[in-house]
């Protein structure tokens, strides 16, 4: 089988939102397309799709005559879409026909390297995501996982920005642990009630933490 090669637009689209995710593009900053094609080495269309799939995914917002910019973080959006994210990750739990012990096992190893680096914010937002999508990997609904991927990558930026704030995602290497003994024990309801308790636990603590900034 061939692999396709991810197009230009695509690498372009990840590198730019991995520096909105660090905060390398900071919220409410304007995006310079001349700057970003000389850096990257190529015109400003692909530049142009890319920044046009970034503002469908709700990081970017498009202005007449002025082009692109950091969507601002705001309460409303933590209020609104994690909830959301809870509900549909809950969801795609409870379409997983089982649990392998081996899936399992990889699922604890990924999540106690969480715990090895939880301090770490860096590390630990990137491994506690690649554990979200590793846990849904086997949900039949390739829809509902397309959703979720896109609104995750949506609000990432407030795990990496909180998380900087913070310094410890020792809560969520809990949850998991948790939620995986359940799975053990064929307890799929109640790890998927706890899958949305790990997202809607954040809520509180990122409104106000957002509400204290200047």
């Amino acid at each position: 089988m061939t692999l396709l090669r991810p197009s230009l637009r695509e690498v372009l689209r990840t590198e730019i939102r991995g520096r909105i995710i660090r905060g390398d593009l900071s919220p409410g900053s304007r995006i310079n397309e001349t700057a970003l094609a000389g850096e990257f080495g190529t015109s400003q269309t692909p530049i142009r799709e890319a920044l046009l799939g970034l503002e469908k995914d709700g990081v970017l917002i498009s202005e007449p005559r002025k082009g692109f910019r950091v969507m601002p973080l705001s309460t409303r959006e933590v209020k609104e879409a994690y909830p959301i994210l809870a509900q549909l990750e809950s969801m795609a739990l409870r379409e997983i026909t089982g649990f392998s012990p081996a899936k399992i096992a990889s699922l604890r190893a990924m999540n106690e390297e969480l715990g090895r680096v939880r301090t770490h914010p860096d590390q630990a937002i990137e491994l506690d995501k690649n554990w979200h999508t590793e846990l849904l990997s086997d949900c039949p609904n390739s829809r509902l996982l397309a959703i979720i991927d896109s609104l995750r990558a949506s609000i990432s930026r407030y795990d990496f920005a909180y998380g900087q704030e913070v310094g410890d995602l020792g809560l969520s290497y809990r949850q998991h642990a948790e939620l995986l003994d359940h799975l053990d024990s064929k307890r799929v309801a109640r790890a998927a009630t706890l899958l949305k308790k790990n997202w809607t636990d954040n809520i509180q603590p990122l409104v106000r933490w957002l509400d204290s900034l200047p």
